[in-house]
């Protein structure tokens, strides 16, 4: 099955940044131009976090503040890596790579199959005994140090400062002294505002665009969700085959997403939010994987870090392969890596010279077995 797709990786991002110049606070605002390397985008979000540490603010422990920037929402590479299209007409992967405020953090303090208790910090000079979460919200827990740095977990339930979950991630390799961070998971109406979004409403799902949320274990498992225009002018987010609101569905950053553009024009989605300047942990599994991009801008095949992950072979059909929407003919781009790390273009069986640009999301598919994989390190 060969599915049409094209759509477009933003076009900037904008970093603010809090310096103290021993007066008072002062923000600064870092934007790459067209010209700048992945590198360069690594470099200076690197630095602004060493610009946002407060030096007195927390006597306990430093805390970290994550740049924040803007984005327009997309998955297709122009040829320079950046390019805001915007969502095109036919089907897009898109990912989310900025991300709503942390709301505490800190170190794990002990963790078990099921559970973690945390040390957190308010930067107040005192350790809370109670997390500062909202009862029936989605939590995301990230992992931000030690070997399994970028880790996620979502959390629907906690008491006092232990979070209960699902996944045993001491088994994985988390241990007490990790750092952590923890912020409410994006929704389909954080992301996808059905008053401006901009995307198609309609009566039934035959009329109107569609996104389309992981919710299963293997590829193809989709929920479809579309905004549905009530006769009294009011539209919300609905399930397409139950017509249940889905407004506050969680939408977990590492998965991406389908977006089924039907109009017959781009539309320019924008999103705010904190930049993700660490490593992301994705688990792959044999088959086809819909995995988000970790980068704020300019990603490309090479910058990924799937060399120590994927599983390489000189032959294509042995080969675990990532799939990028090519921007040119609506279709994918297949390449794989040999046992020598040459990235070769299934296509033509040329070798890929230079950096090749991917969007906000790519597939992977798996020959191997199921794998955690580290994009971005």
């Amino acid at each position: 099955m060969r599915w049409t797709a094209s759509d477009r990786d933003f076009g900037r991002v904008v970093t603010s940044i809090l310096r103290h110049d021993g007066t008072g606070w002062r923000k600064y605002l870092v934007s790459p131009n067209r010209n700048d390397s992945l590198s360069f985008v690594k470099r200076n979000l690197s630095c602004a976090l060493f610009l946002c540490l407060g030096t007195s603010a927390f006597a306990v422990e430093a805390a970290f503040t994550t740049p924040v920037g803007f984005a327009t929402l997309g998955g297709s590479p122009a040829l320079d890596g950046f390019d805001s299209g915007g969502v095109q007409p036919g089907m897009n992967l898109v990912g989310l790579r900025l991300h709503h405020n942390v709301v505490t953090q800190g170190r794990i303090g002990s963790i078990g199959k099921d559970f973690a208790e945390l040390s957190i910090l308010n930067g107040k000079d005192k350790v809370l005994s109670e997390l500062p979460l909202t009862a029936g919200k989605t939590y995301i827990l990230e992992i931000t140090s030690g070997d399994k740095a970028g880790v996620i977990q979502e959390i629907t339930c906690w008491q006092g400062i232990r979070l209960t979950l699902s996944d045993d991630l001491a088994a994985s390799g988390v241990k007490p002294g990790d750092r952590f961070s923890l912020r409410p998971a994006a929704t389909l109406n954080s992301v996808f505002n059905p008053r401006f979004t901009g995307l198609l409403s309609g009566g039934n799902p035959d009329r109107a665009d569609i996104v389309l949320i992981p919710q299963g274990a293997t590829f193809g498992d989709f929920r479809r969700c579309f905004i549905l225009q009530h006769p009294d002018g009011s539209a919300g987010w609905v399930d397409a085959a139950t017509l249940e609101p889905v407004g506050d569905v969680p939408l977990v950053h590492v998965d991406g997403l389908i977006v089924q553009r039907k109009g017959k024009t781009a539309v320019k989605i924008t999103t705010t939010g904190e930049i993700k300047t660490g490593p992301t942990r994705h688990v792959v599994k044999p088959g086809l994987n819909l995995v988000a991009t970790p980068y704020p801008a300019c990603s490309d095949l090479q910058s990924l870090g799937l060399e120590n992950d994927l599983q390489k072979s000189d032959s294509s059909v042995e080969a675990d392969k990532v799939w990028v929407t090519d921007g040119i003919s609506g279709g994918f781009s297949t390449y794989y890596l040999t046992t020598g790390n040459q990235w070769i273009c299934v296509g033509n069986g040329e070798p890929v010279t230079g950096k090749l640009p991917v969007g906000s999301a790519v597939l992977i598919e798996r020959k191997g077995a199921e794998a955690l994989f580290c994009l971005g390190d």
